[in-house]
Protein backbone atom coordinates (compact mmCIF):
# COMPACT_ATOMS: atom_id res chain seq x y z
CA UNK A 1 0.00 0.00 0.00
CA UNK A 2 0.92 3.38 -0.65
CA UNK A 3 1.24 5.60 2.77
CA UNK A 4 2.37 8.72 1.22
CA UNK A 5 -1.21 10.16 2.28
CA UNK A 6 0.63 13.77 3.45
CA UNK A 7 1.65 14.38 -0.36
CA UNK A 8 -1.49 14.00 -2.03
CA UNK A 9 -2.33 17.53 -2.01
CA UNK A 10 1.27 18.34 -2.77
CA UNK A 11 1.93 19.55 -6.69
CA UNK A 12 5.41 19.45 -6.44
CA UNK A 13 8.11 17.62 -8.13
CA UNK A 14 9.83 15.94 -4.59
CA UNK A 15 6.26 14.94 -3.63
CA UNK A 16 5.51 13.07 -7.06
CA UNK A 17 8.65 11.43 -7.02
CA UNK A 18 8.33 9.79 -3.47
CA UNK A 19 4.63 9.20 -4.92
CA UNK A 20 6.21 7.25 -7.92
CA UNK A 21 8.71 5.73 -6.68
CA UNK A 22 5.91 4.30 -3.51
CA UNK A 23 3.90 3.27 -6.46
CA UNK A 24 6.73 1.72 -8.42
CA UNK A 25 7.57 -0.92 -5.97
CA UNK A 26 3.99 -1.82 -5.02
CA UNK A 27 3.84 -2.10 -8.86
CA UNK A 28 7.30 -4.01 -10.07
CA UNK A 29 7.81 -1.56 -12.76
CA UNK A 30 9.83 1.72 -13.20
CA UNK A 31 6.83 3.93 -14.69
CA UNK A 32 9.75 5.70 -16.32
CA UNK A 33 7.68 7.68 -18.73
CA UNK A 34 4.77 8.77 -16.46
CA UNK A 35 7.21 10.56 -14.73
CA UNK A 36 9.12 12.91 -17.58
CA UNK A 37 7.50 16.00 -16.53
CA UNK A 38 7.15 18.69 -19.98
CA UNK A 39 7.08 21.88 -17.13
CA UNK A 40 6.41 22.73 -13.52
CA UNK A 41 3.54 20.55 -12.30
CA UNK A 42 2.02 23.52 -9.77
CA UNK A 43 0.83 24.95 -12.97
CA UNK A 44 -1.65 21.93 -12.69
CA UNK A 45 -3.12 22.81 -9.90
CA UNK A 46 -7.08 23.49 -11.06
CA UNK A 47 -6.64 21.03 -13.41
CA UNK A 48 -5.63 17.08 -11.31
CA UNK A 49 -5.78 15.93 -8.19
CA UNK A 50 -3.57 13.84 -6.73
CA UNK A 51 -0.61 14.11 -9.56
CA UNK A 52 1.69 11.91 -10.20
CA UNK A 53 3.07 12.42 -14.03
CA UNK A 54 1.76 13.07 -17.23
CA UNK A 55 -0.11 10.91 -20.37
CA UNK A 56 2.27 11.35 -23.12
CA UNK A 57 0.25 11.77 -26.63
CA UNK A 58 1.29 11.78 -29.66
CA UNK A 59 -0.08 15.07 -32.07
CA UNK A 60 -0.37 15.17 -35.78
CA UNK A 61 -1.17 18.07 -38.10
CA UNK A 62 -4.14 17.84 -40.92
CA UNK A 63 -3.95 20.49 -43.33
CA UNK A 64 -4.04 23.52 -44.32
CA UNK A 65 -7.94 23.35 -44.30
CA UNK A 66 -9.47 26.24 -46.79
CA UNK A 67 -12.11 27.51 -44.40
CA UNK A 68 -14.86 30.19 -45.67
CA UNK A 69 -16.59 30.14 -42.62
CA UNK A 70 -18.24 33.40 -40.53
CA UNK A 71 -15.25 34.38 -37.96
CA UNK A 72 -12.63 31.50 -39.26
CA UNK A 73 -11.68 32.58 -42.58
CA UNK A 74 -8.27 31.49 -44.53
CA UNK A 75 -6.22 28.20 -44.03
CA UNK A 76 -5.86 26.55 -40.92
CA UNK A 77 -3.30 23.65 -39.93
CA UNK A 78 -5.32 21.97 -36.76
CA UNK A 79 -3.14 19.48 -34.53
CA UNK A 80 -4.77 16.33 -33.64
CA UNK A 81 -3.81 14.14 -30.38
CA UNK A 82 -4.54 10.60 -31.24
CA UNK A 83 -2.62 6.96 -30.68
CA UNK A 84 -4.93 5.64 -33.43
CA UNK A 85 -3.06 4.59 -36.81
CA UNK A 86 -4.56 5.93 -39.87
CA UNK A 87 -6.65 8.90 -38.45
CA UNK A 88 -4.73 11.87 -38.64
CA UNK A 89 -3.95 10.70 -42.32
CA UNK A 90 -7.76 10.58 -43.17
CA UNK A 91 -8.19 14.10 -42.70
CA UNK A 92 -5.24 15.32 -43.68
CA UNK A 93 -6.12 13.69 -47.03
CA UNK A 94 -9.52 15.43 -46.87
CA UNK A 95 -7.68 18.72 -46.33
CA UNK A 96 -5.27 18.13 -49.43
CA UNK A 97 -8.45 17.31 -51.70
CA UNK A 98 -10.18 20.52 -51.15
CA UNK A 99 -7.50 23.02 -50.32
CA UNK A 100 -8.25 25.06 -53.66
CA UNK A 101 -12.32 24.40 -52.63
CA UNK A 102 -12.75 26.52 -49.23
CA UNK A 103 -15.21 24.49 -46.98
CA UNK A 104 -18.36 26.74 -46.05
CA UNK A 105 -19.17 26.93 -42.42
CA UNK A 106 -21.99 28.89 -40.76
CA UNK A 107 -22.52 29.28 -36.73
CA UNK A 108 -26.54 28.89 -35.88
CA UNK A 109 -26.22 29.53 -32.67
CA UNK A 110 -24.47 29.04 -29.19
CA UNK A 111 -25.85 28.48 -25.96
CA UNK A 112 -25.37 26.05 -23.05
CA UNK A 113 -27.93 24.91 -20.09
CA UNK A 114 -28.70 23.45 -16.87
CA UNK A 115 -31.83 22.19 -15.60
CA UNK A 116 -32.68 21.95 -11.87
CA UNK A 117 -35.93 20.32 -10.60
CA UNK A 118 -38.55 22.67 -8.14
CA UNK A 119 -41.04 19.97 -6.12
CA UNK A 120 -43.75 22.43 -5.32
CA UNK A 121 -46.27 20.94 -2.62
CA UNK A 122 -49.16 20.93 -4.73
CA UNK A 123 -50.96 22.68 -7.49
CA UNK A 124 -51.99 26.38 -6.35
CA UNK A 125 -48.15 26.09 -5.36
CA UNK A 126 -46.99 25.38 -9.37
CA UNK A 127 -48.93 27.97 -10.40
CA UNK A 128 -47.31 30.43 -8.33
CA UNK A 129 -43.96 29.19 -8.63
CA UNK A 130 -44.76 29.54 -12.50
CA UNK A 131 -45.25 33.48 -12.26
CA UNK A 132 -42.75 34.25 -9.64
CA UNK A 133 -40.45 32.96 -12.49
CA UNK A 134 -41.54 35.21 -14.89
CA UNK A 135 -41.95 38.48 -12.66
CA UNK A 136 -38.74 38.00 -10.72
CA UNK A 137 -36.46 37.28 -14.29
CA UNK A 138 -34.46 40.56 -13.79
CA UNK A 139 -33.49 39.35 -10.08
CA UNK A 140 -32.94 35.77 -10.96
CA UNK A 141 -30.60 36.92 -13.69
CA UNK A 142 -28.65 39.42 -11.35
CA UNK A 143 -27.99 36.84 -8.77
CA UNK A 144 -26.90 34.30 -11.62
CA UNK A 145 -24.70 36.58 -12.98
CA UNK A 146 -22.79 38.03 -9.91
CA UNK A 147 -19.71 36.33 -9.68
CA UNK A 148 -18.72 35.63 -13.57
CA UNK A 149 -17.95 37.99 -16.54
CA UNK A 150 -18.40 34.80 -18.91
CA UNK A 151 -21.89 33.91 -17.50
CA UNK A 152 -24.73 35.66 -18.93
CA UNK A 153 -27.99 33.98 -18.95
CA UNK A 154 -30.01 33.90 -21.81
CA UNK A 155 -33.51 32.65 -20.35
CA UNK A 156 -35.32 30.52 -18.25
CA UNK A 157 -37.67 27.45 -19.81
CA UNK A 158 -40.33 25.63 -17.65
CA UNK A 159 -41.52 22.32 -17.73
CA UNK A 160 -43.81 20.91 -15.83
CA UNK A 161 -43.40 16.67 -15.30
CA UNK A 162 -45.47 15.27 -12.53
CA UNK A 163 -45.09 16.91 -9.16
CA UNK A 164 -41.81 18.47 -10.22
CA UNK A 165 -41.34 22.12 -12.30
CA UNK A 166 -37.83 21.91 -14.52
CA UNK A 167 -36.21 25.48 -15.40
CA UNK A 168 -33.87 25.44 -17.83
CA UNK A 169 -31.44 28.38 -17.41
CA UNK A 170 -29.63 28.92 -20.78
CA UNK A 171 -26.55 30.78 -20.71
CA UNK A 172 -24.14 32.46 -23.01
CA UNK A 173 -20.78 31.74 -21.57
CA UNK A 174 -18.33 34.26 -23.86
CA UNK A 175 -15.67 31.96 -24.72
CA UNK A 176 -15.33 29.80 -21.77
CA UNK A 177 -16.14 26.27 -21.86
CA UNK A 178 -18.61 26.96 -18.74
CA UNK A 179 -20.29 24.66 -17.00
CA UNK A 180 -18.37 25.04 -13.76
CA UNK A 181 -19.61 29.20 -14.48
CA UNK A 182 -23.06 27.74 -14.91
CA UNK A 183 -23.21 24.92 -12.05
CA UNK A 184 -22.23 28.03 -9.83
CA UNK A 185 -24.17 30.35 -10.85
CA UNK A 186 -27.22 28.30 -11.35
CA UNK A 187 -26.87 27.31 -7.32
CA UNK A 188 -27.39 30.56 -6.45
CA UNK A 189 -30.12 31.30 -8.66
CA UNK A 190 -32.05 28.76 -6.86
CA UNK A 191 -31.31 29.35 -3.67
CA UNK A 192 -32.72 32.94 -4.34
CA UNK A 193 -35.70 30.98 -5.67
CA UNK A 194 -35.89 28.60 -2.64
CA UNK A 195 -35.73 31.23 -0.26
CA UNK A 196 -38.48 33.40 -1.93
CA UNK A 197 -40.68 30.95 -2.47
CA UNK A 198 -40.59 28.16 -0.17
CA UNK A 199 -40.18 25.61 -2.53
CA UNK A 200 -37.40 23.35 -2.02
CA UNK A 201 -34.93 21.95 -5.14
CA UNK A 202 -32.21 19.89 -6.37
CA UNK A 203 -29.27 21.38 -8.59
CA UNK A 204 -29.17 18.71 -11.07
CA UNK A 205 -31.84 16.62 -12.85
CA UNK A 206 -30.41 14.95 -15.93
CA UNK A 207 -33.06 17.41 -18.23
CA UNK A 208 -30.13 19.29 -19.86
CA UNK A 209 -28.46 15.86 -20.82
CA UNK A 210 -24.65 17.14 -19.68
CA UNK A 211 -22.39 15.10 -20.69
CA UNK A 212 -24.99 12.14 -21.70
CA UNK A 213 -26.50 11.23 -25.09
CA UNK A 214 -29.66 13.35 -25.23
CA UNK A 215 -31.98 13.31 -28.05
CA UNK A 216 -33.46 16.37 -27.31
CA UNK A 217 -30.63 18.36 -27.19
CA UNK A 218 -30.17 16.80 -30.82
CA UNK A 219 -33.02 19.42 -31.53
CA UNK A 220 -32.61 22.15 -28.83
CA UNK A 221 -28.79 22.55 -29.34
CA UNK A 222 -26.11 22.10 -26.56
CA UNK A 223 -23.05 24.78 -27.04
CA UNK A 224 -22.63 25.73 -30.77
CA UNK A 225 -25.01 24.67 -33.34
CA UNK A 226 -22.56 24.66 -36.52
CA UNK A 227 -23.09 23.74 -40.32
CA UNK A 228 -20.19 22.74 -42.74
CA UNK A 229 -20.72 22.26 -46.56
CA UNK A 230 -18.69 21.61 -49.72
CA UNK A 231 -19.35 20.87 -52.91
CA UNK A 232 -16.83 18.31 -54.39
CA UNK A 233 -16.56 18.05 -58.02
CA UNK A 234 -15.97 14.93 -59.94
CA UNK A 235 -12.42 15.54 -60.21
CA UNK A 236 -11.45 15.34 -56.87
CA UNK A 237 -13.61 12.20 -56.28
CA UNK A 238 -11.71 10.71 -59.34
CA UNK A 239 -8.56 10.77 -57.47
CA UNK A 240 -10.41 8.74 -54.65
CA UNK A 241 -11.58 6.17 -57.24
CA UNK A 242 -15.19 6.78 -56.63
CA UNK A 243 -17.92 8.78 -58.49
CA UNK A 244 -20.31 10.73 -56.76
CA UNK A 245 -23.30 8.34 -57.87
CA UNK A 246 -21.48 5.30 -55.63
CA UNK A 247 -20.93 7.52 -53.16
CA UNK A 248 -24.20 8.99 -52.94
CA UNK A 249 -26.27 5.22 -53.42
CA UNK A 250 -23.66 3.82 -50.56
CA UNK A 251 -24.40 6.76 -48.35
CA UNK A 252 -28.23 6.35 -48.73
CA UNK A 253 -28.31 3.15 -47.88
CA UNK A 254 -26.32 3.95 -44.71
CA UNK A 255 -29.21 5.81 -43.92
CA UNK A 256 -31.44 2.62 -44.24
CA UNK A 257 -29.20 1.07 -42.29
CA UNK A 258 -28.56 3.76 -39.28
CA UNK A 259 -32.29 3.86 -38.68
CA UNK A 260 -32.93 0.72 -38.39
CA UNK A 261 -30.42 0.14 -35.64
CA UNK A 262 -31.64 3.34 -33.89
CA UNK A 263 -29.59 5.80 -34.98
CA UNK A 264 -30.74 9.58 -35.61
CA UNK A 265 -27.87 11.77 -36.32
CA UNK A 266 -25.65 9.16 -39.03
CA UNK A 267 -22.29 10.29 -39.79
CA UNK A 268 -19.27 8.36 -40.90
CA UNK A 269 -16.56 8.69 -37.91
CA UNK A 270 -17.25 12.34 -36.17
CA UNK A 271 -16.15 11.45 -33.00
CA UNK A 272 -12.76 10.08 -34.22
CA UNK A 273 -12.13 13.82 -35.62
CA UNK A 274 -14.07 15.79 -32.27
CA UNK A 275 -12.02 13.55 -29.57
CA UNK A 276 -8.33 14.14 -31.55
CA UNK A 277 -9.01 17.89 -31.29
CA UNK A 278 -10.54 17.87 -27.62
CA UNK A 279 -7.67 16.31 -26.43
CA UNK A 280 -4.68 18.09 -28.01
CA UNK A 281 -6.38 21.82 -26.74
CA UNK A 282 -7.75 21.03 -23.59
CA UNK A 283 -11.40 20.44 -23.93
CA UNK A 284 -13.60 17.77 -21.27
CA UNK A 285 -13.15 14.47 -22.75
CA UNK A 286 -16.48 13.54 -21.20
CA UNK A 287 -18.00 16.21 -23.38
CA UNK A 288 -17.49 13.84 -26.24
CA UNK A 289 -20.28 11.90 -25.35
CA UNK A 290 -22.97 14.38 -26.46
CA UNK A 291 -20.76 16.53 -29.11
CA UNK A 292 -20.21 13.46 -31.04
CA UNK A 293 -23.81 14.27 -32.40
CA UNK A 294 -23.24 14.90 -36.01
CA UNK A 295 -25.66 14.94 -38.95
CA UNK A 296 -24.67 14.03 -42.32
CA UNK A 297 -26.28 14.31 -45.92
CA UNK A 298 -24.97 14.88 -49.43
CA UNK A 299 -27.09 15.38 -53.00
CA UNK A 300 -25.43 14.80 -56.51
CA UNK A 301 -25.93 17.83 -58.87
CA UNK A 302 -25.74 17.52 -63.27
CA UNK A 303 -22.01 17.97 -63.38
CA UNK A 304 -21.09 14.82 -61.74
CA UNK A 305 -20.61 17.13 -58.33
CA UNK A 306 -21.09 16.16 -54.80
CA UNK A 307 -22.41 18.54 -52.01
CA UNK A 308 -21.71 17.26 -48.78
CA UNK A 309 -22.37 19.11 -46.01
CA UNK A 310 -22.62 18.23 -42.04
CA UNK A 311 -24.17 19.66 -38.75
CA UNK A 312 -22.88 19.22 -35.48
CA UNK A 313 -25.69 20.92 -32.73
CA UNK A 314 -24.02 19.74 -29.43
CA UNK A 315 -20.68 21.67 -30.07
CA UNK A 316 -19.66 22.28 -26.74
CA UNK A 317 -16.08 23.83 -26.25
CA UNK A 318 -13.79 26.72 -24.74
CA UNK A 319 -10.60 28.62 -25.75
CA UNK A 320 -10.08 30.33 -21.91
CA UNK A 321 -9.84 28.73 -18.59
CA UNK A 322 -9.53 24.90 -17.75
CA UNK A 323 -7.24 22.58 -19.63
CA UNK A 324 -6.66 25.31 -22.34
CA UNK A 325 -4.06 27.18 -19.99
CA UNK A 326 -1.72 24.19 -20.11
CA UNK A 327 1.06 24.18 -22.15
CA UNK A 328 0.93 21.98 -24.77
CA UNK A 329 -2.82 22.33 -25.09
CA UNK A 330 -2.51 26.21 -25.27
CA UNK A 331 -0.03 26.06 -28.01
CA UNK A 332 -2.29 23.25 -30.30
CA UNK A 333 -5.00 26.41 -30.17
CA UNK A 334 -2.36 29.03 -30.73
CA UNK A 335 -1.46 27.24 -34.59
CA UNK A 336 -5.09 27.72 -34.70
CA UNK A 337 -4.84 31.06 -33.82
CA UNK A 338 -7.81 30.06 -31.19
CA UNK A 339 -6.24 30.58 -27.77
CA UNK A 340 -7.90 33.25 -25.42
CA UNK A 341 -10.95 35.50 -25.52
CA UNK A 342 -13.14 36.23 -28.59
CA UNK A 343 -11.95 32.71 -30.55
CA UNK A 344 -14.40 30.03 -29.67
CA UNK A 345 -16.83 30.41 -32.49
CA UNK A 346 -13.57 30.62 -34.59
CA UNK A 347 -12.71 27.02 -33.20
CA UNK A 348 -15.80 25.50 -33.39
CA UNK A 349 -15.95 26.56 -37.17
CA UNK A 350 -12.69 25.05 -37.87
CA UNK A 351 -13.59 22.30 -35.57
CA UNK A 352 -16.62 21.54 -38.55
CA UNK A 353 -15.00 21.99 -41.86
CA UNK A 354 -11.80 19.22 -39.97
CA UNK A 355 -14.53 17.44 -39.17
CA UNK A 356 -16.34 16.98 -42.80
CA UNK A 357 -12.46 17.18 -44.23
CA UNK A 358 -12.57 13.37 -43.20
CA UNK A 359 -16.12 12.56 -43.92
CA UNK A 360 -15.87 11.93 -47.58
CA UNK A 361 -12.22 10.03 -47.63
CA UNK A 362 -13.52 7.71 -45.49
CA UNK A 363 -16.94 6.85 -46.66
CA UNK A 364 -15.12 6.91 -50.52
CA UNK A 365 -12.48 4.31 -48.97
CA UNK A 366 -15.36 2.00 -48.41
CA UNK A 367 -16.83 2.21 -51.55
CA UNK A 368 -13.44 1.75 -53.29
CA UNK A 369 -12.29 -1.21 -51.21
CA UNK A 370 -9.63 0.64 -49.67
CA UNK A 371 -10.39 1.09 -46.40
CA UNK A 372 -8.39 -2.05 -44.50
CA UNK A 373 -5.15 -1.49 -46.57
CA UNK A 374 -4.97 2.18 -45.09
CA UNK A 375 -5.37 1.05 -42.19
CA UNK A 376 -2.75 -1.75 -42.57
CA UNK A 377 -0.70 0.71 -43.91
CA UNK A 378 -0.61 3.18 -41.85
CA UNK A 379 -2.85 1.28 -38.65
CA UNK A 380 -1.37 -0.71 -35.59
CA UNK A 381 -2.02 -3.93 -37.42
CA UNK A 382 1.92 -4.12 -38.75
CA UNK A 383 3.90 -2.33 -36.03
CA UNK A 384 4.74 -4.09 -32.28
CA UNK A 385 5.32 -1.99 -29.29
CA UNK A 386 8.75 -0.43 -29.05
CA UNK A 387 8.82 1.29 -25.96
Amino acid sequence: MITLKKYRKNFDQKSIDLKLKALSELVGYPLEYIRQSPYNPELLRGNIENPIGFAHIPIGLVGPINVAGEVAIGCFHVPMATTEGALVATYDLGAKLLYSIPIEVSTVKNAVHISPMFLPSNQNNITSFHQFIIDQMDSIKAIAEANSSHTALIGIDQEILGDMILLRFKYDTCDAHGLNMINRATFNACLYIEQQTGVRFHHRSHYSGVKHHSPLNEKIGYGYHVKASVKIPASILRLLHVNAADLYDFFQRCLISAKHAGIHSMNVHAANGLAAIFLACGQDMADISMCHVCRDSCSIDDNGSLHWEIEIPNLLIGTVGGGTRLGSQKECLSIMECYGEGKSQKFAEVIAATILAGEFPTAAAIVNRSYVDAHNKYGRNKHQNRA
